[in-house]
């Protein structure tokens, strides 16, 4: 069976072959910023605006671990790659690990200088993107640790709108408010790729990575 959730305040859990829905995430008091399953498939993570990350059984829909602990909105939630952490970023400058199995909150992450609305982690190792519109930081999630990150915006308003990891998690890619698409080596922080035209400024971007096949 083929799942996807979907839900603006209550969330909805569908049988994508065919369209029917099979259960409601019942809970959430504001807008669903994130629905995700983990990478087992046996749960699935949602955060609101309403502050708070919530963890669910992907069968029943029955409510495992409500997050509470943000002074702000929650704007972005990820599960680790092995599934065993969760990582909350919200509007009041912070990110939260939290423990996936249990729902206890294990650190948060300071320091960022406005709302953190993105978060990635390196799909191979510890480390975790995370960014405010300003510039990109790295964490070490097993240390606790800020790492050094020679990646920045800058002051003339160039602000990052995405950034994501190669799936190998050997590369990072940021793309820039003013057309700019910037590519770096992870681990030496060579940077591989610079292209945009300054004077085509773009309000939003994305990009996604391709893999051969």
């Amino acid at each position: 069976m083929t799942r996807v959730p979907s839900g603006p305040i209550t969330g909805w859990v569908w049988e994508l072959l065919t369209g029917t829905p099979l259960f409601q995430l019942e809970g959430h008091r504001g807008a669903i910023t994130v629905l995700s399953f983990s990478p087992d498939q046996r749960t699935i993570l949602s955060s609101s605006l309403d502050q708070t990350a919530r963890i669910w059984d992907a069968e029943t829909g029955e409510l495992r671990h409500t997050l509470s602990g943000h002074q702000s909105l929650i704007t972005n939630a990820r599960f680790s790659p092995d599934g065993a952490l969760v990582a909350t970023g919200s509007g009041d400058r912070t990110v939260k690990l939290w423990d996936a199995a249990s729902g206890a909150l294990l650190s948060t992450l300071e320091g960022f200088p406005s709302t953190v609305n993105q978060l990635g982690f390196n799909p191979q190792d510890t480390r975790l993107l995370a960014w405010p519109i300003e510039s990109l930081s790295l964490w070490d999630v097993e240390g606790r640790k800020m790492l050094d990150l020679p990646v920045q915006g800058n002051d003339t308003g160039d602000f990052l709108t995405f950034a994501t990891w190669s799936p190998d998690g050997t590369q990072i890619l940021a793309c820039y408010r003013s057309g700019a698409v910037r590519l770096w080596d992870a681990l030496s922080w060579a940077e591989l790729l610079e292209q945009g035209d300054p004077d085509t400024p773009i309000e939003d971007m994305i990009a996604a990575w391709k893999t051969a096949r």
